[in-house]
């Protein structure tokens, strides 16, 4: 009796296995037009294009290290939804841009020294994204640059150095990462809008960011500047938390200083208790709540 359950036992398990298989998802998959344009030195580029509704600005989203244009798969449709077009850009080295000048090369391999940086040199892919806009009839004028960690750094070099580029967001913005540097790209940025987040449980970017932030108030001016943290949040989740991606759309459509929520007060027992009016965070959700500084 054992042996003929063991034999139905082993049979079920056999015939179960090969009926049920495990389903694997899809990988996400950011909505636009396929896009692919050449560096001037060398590397075939992949993105995804998203053209803007009339007047509105184009965003070029710039990842960081080691990630690719599907980071920003959640604000994307945010500035869709906000009639902003955009163009998600796979560095050289990651995603599907690996064609480069020496053939398939991917970002584990590229080196930040002072005589060699694979990283500065993502330079030209931001200056190839942009003539790829230009072929698409959109102006430097309309152009935002929003980029994360070196993305970030990368973006503020080239907004310092073409004062058409009328505004730029820095997720989680450092003053050094992977040797690319970004204090004298922001004393050179002067007088746009600039719009710093990060997350305050991030180590390097929770002590870095607000001293950039100092030198973007005295650059920009204080009117421009915005620095905006977030508690009990991971650095490299900030473009997938839907209340910053609300705010990045908004601000982008009007970039005005986002200002710390206005209080009122009342005394109970003689003690000053103060109570917000007024958010600049768009939060529905019990996630952690934007602070502005």
């Amino acid at each position: 009796m054992k042996v003929i359950l063991f034999i139905v036992g082993l049979f079920t398990g056999l015939l179960f296995s090969q009926v049920v298989q495990p389903i694997s998802a899809e990988p996400p998959i950011i909505p636009g037009l396929d896009a692919s344009f050449k560096t001037s030195d060398g590397w075939t580029l992949t993105a995804k294009y998203m053209p803007a509704q009339k007047d509105e600005k184009t965003v070029l989203l710039l990842h960081g290290r080691g990630q690719s244009k599907e980071h920003w798969i959640l604000l994307a449709r945010y500035l869709k939804d906000a009639g902003l077009g955009y163009l998600a850009v796979d560095f050289r080295g990651h995603g599907d841009s690996l064609s480069g000048p020496q053939g398939n090369e991917s970002w584990h391999k590229f080196r930040a020294t002072k005589r060699q940086n694979d990283f500065e040199n993502m330079r030209f892919d931001i200056e190839a994204a942009v003539q790829y806009l230009k072929t698409q009839g959109v102006a430097l004028s309309s152009v935002a640059l929003l980029g994360d960690e070196v993305g970030g750094s990368l973006a503020l070099k080239y907004a310092a150095i073409h004062p058409e580029i009328p505004m730029v967001v820095l997720i989680s913005p450092g003053l050094n990462y992977e040797e690319v540097l970004t204090v004298n790209a922001m004393r050179a940025y002067k007088n746009r809008p600039i719009l710093l987040i990060y997350a305050e449980s991030d180590r390097k970017s929770s002590h870095e960011a607000p001293l950039l932030y100092q030198f973007a108030r005295l650059s920009a001016g204080d009117p421009n500047a915005s620095l905006v943290s977030i508690p009990n949040l991971n650095g490299r989740k900030i473009a997938f938390y839907r209340p910053v991606a609300q705010q990045i759309a908004d601000w982008i459509k009007n970039p005005a200083k986002i200002l710390p929520p206005a209080v009122s007060t009342s005394t109970v027992n003689g003690t000053v208790i103060s109570t917000p009016t007024s958010s600049a965070a768009l939060s529905s959700s019990p996630a952690p709540a934007l602070r502005v500084r």
